[in-house]
């Protein structure tokens, strides 16, 4: 078997486990650990600082976003959401009463909202199936979240990218090949993990 295959091969068998693990776990576990992770965000030094954040519609079992929308409106930050246009996933400005409707994936997204670039964005939270401590991430496939990270300077953490999960979704090791974007953090209901990157820029999320 080729390298490529072998990780491929590699990448299934985690989402298979987390699959499974989620499937014997209880519904209402399964809340409170989402809303657990969720208040570490909120609780980081560089939540407090950040005007812009991009969150997503959870879709299955993955860890929700609710607090920390609701954190940002409390706190009148700029929330985005993507958003399937003609060139593929974007980010979308989702305004406070502006409308979710279903997607080309079925996965709730903002009406009518101005597309917001990358370099626009300060904090992006970033869903998993799986992460590793160092920041690698698993998605379910698609290389969605791939795409959508891959227009940030090299050697910049802004805007912020932060991993979100359940501490039983962490592995060892994410196998990681050329295309995956690593997170410079991971929050999970228990744990922070990270920073990447220059302290500095990070704590402050420098403009």
């Amino acid at each position: 078997m080729n390298p490529e295959a072998a990780m491929l091969e590699e990448k299934q068998a985690i989402r298979r486990r987390i699959r499974e693990l989620a499937r014997g776990t209880d519904p209402a576990a399964l809340a409170g650990e989402s809303e657990a992770a969720q208040r570490r965000v909120i609780a980081l030094p560089c939540f407090g600082v950040v005007s812009s954040v991009a969150c997503y519609a959870a879709h299955g079992f993955e860890t929700g976003c609710e607090l920390i929308v609701a954190a940002c409106r409390d706190a009148d930050k700029t929330v985005c959401l993507p958003v399937y246009g003609e060139r593929g996933y974007v980010f979308g400005v989702w305004r406070d009463g502006t409308e979710l409707a279903p997607g080309r994936f079925g996965i709730l997204e903002p009406r009518g909202g101005r597309e917001a670039g990358l370099e626009t964005l300060d904090m992006i939270i970033v869903p998993g199936l799986a992460f590793d401590r160092a920041g690698g991430r698993l998605g379910r496939g698609g290389g969605v979240y791939d795409r959508l990270l891959a227009g940030r300077p090299v050697g910049s953490c802004r805007p912020l990218f932060v991993g979100i999960c359940r501490e039983w979704q962490l592995v060892e090791r994410v196998p990681v090949g050329a295309l995956d974007v690593r997170t410079d953090r991971v929050v999970t209901d228990r744990n922070v993990f990270g920073p990447r990157g220059p302290a500095a820029v990070v704590e402050g999320v420098s403009r």
